[in-house]
């Protein structure tokens, strides 16, 4: 487990940059003769003798990357990101420090910090959710460096599907450009139909209901569906409301499923709109715009119509288009 942990810096993407170089110099006090730095990819940057412990190792400066260490086997990598000119690195009996690059200080803090606490607790939930809370905070703080990678790849196995989109979205270019983040983005993205978010609905006494759903729970299961995405700090999305609200109170009786998909939006907020509007149908929460994302749409509010297959047979329509739409239908 502790190398795991330790190597997920290797999940930093390698940028090239040629600013300029890095010095790493360093003492340890392992037994062997020769250091190597590699990037991401394994590829050797600099290899350095160790005469009396000393070594000394240079790289591309850049602060968006990640390098290590290697001393062989039986040795975690030492991790740093070459954030500055000069990188001192001493090792002794397994305990690593670095002085003069603030992101490598950091990212060894939040390695060990994670180390100590999972193996404290022998890796219980508490102790997964207590690294996913910690690793956040640094990532909110570091989304446009390498820090907030290492950040979000810890605390990505203890994390919601719809919590990682949401914060990879977030992020800056090094986020987008790691390979393993985005593949995963990439999968969730692709199978936004069947991925589980929150669904709620308003009842009448104003009370709500949540609970958990799909896209595919109400779309091409054999009714007409209209989803609106909206969202509740948007204006037209409003003044559209009581089109879709009269629709949904006039044809539900018929068969009729409305959905509503909130778009980048917080619950509350979403929350006390369907209080404010009225509005009773349910709503697919979609805080990382997967579904949106899916459906290419660029401007909100978006109401699309589909057939009983799922087919879209109307889309982007408003006002009297909805209308029109629906009367045309043979339920």
């Amino acid at each position: 487990m502790k190398k795991l942990v330790l190597c997920l810096a290797a999940a930093i993407a390698f940028c090239a940059c040629d600013s300029g170089e890095t010095v790493i110099t360093g003492n340890i006090s392992d037994p062997v003769n020769i250091v190597y730095l590699v990037n991401i990819k394994g590829d050797t940057i600099d290899a350095s003798e160790v005469t009396g412990g000393a070594f000394s190792l240079t790289c591309p400066f850049n602060p968006y990357t990640g390098v290590s260490i290697l001393r062989g086997e039986g040795y975690d990598p030492i991790c740093l990101i070459p954030d500055s000119w000069k990188i001192t690195v001493s090792v002794k009996d397994d305990n690593i420090s670095t002085e003069g690059s603030p992101l490598s200080y950091e990212l060894q803090n939040l390695q060990q910090w994670a180390l100590s606490t999972f193996m404290d607790s022998y890796g219980d939930s508490t102790a997964l959710k207590a690294i996913a809370d910690h690793c956040r905070s640094v990532y909110l703080e570091h989304k446009e460096d390498a820090l907030g990678l290492q950040a979000l790849s810890l605390m990505t196995p203890a994390i919601s599907p719809e919590d990682f989109l949401s914060l990879y979205s977030e992020g800056g270019s090094i986020i987008k450009s790691d390979p393993h983040l985005t593949g995963q983005y990439e999968h969730l993205v692709s199978t936004a139909d069947t991925l589980a978010s929150s669904v709620i609905c308003l009842f009448d006494d104003g009370t709500f209901r949540t609970s958990t759903g799909s896209f595919s729970d109400f779309v091409g299961n054999g009714s007409y569906t209209l989803i609106d995405f909206w969202a509740s700090w948007c204006g037209p999305c409003r003044k559209e409301t009581p089109n879709v609200v009269a629709a949904y109170n006039k044809y539900r009786s018929k068969g009729l499923i409305v959905l509503g998909i909130p778009v980048n939006d917080a619950l509350n907020d979403t929350k006390a709109a369907l209080k404010e509007l009225h509005i009773h149908y349910p709503q697919l929460l979609d805080p990382a715009q997967i579904f949106a994302e899916r459906f290419d749409i660029n401007g909100i509010p978006t109401i699309i119509l589909f057939d009983p297959q799922g087919n879209i047979i109307a889309n982007d329509i408003r006002g009297p288009e909805i209308e029109d739409a629906l009367s045309k239908i043979k339920f």
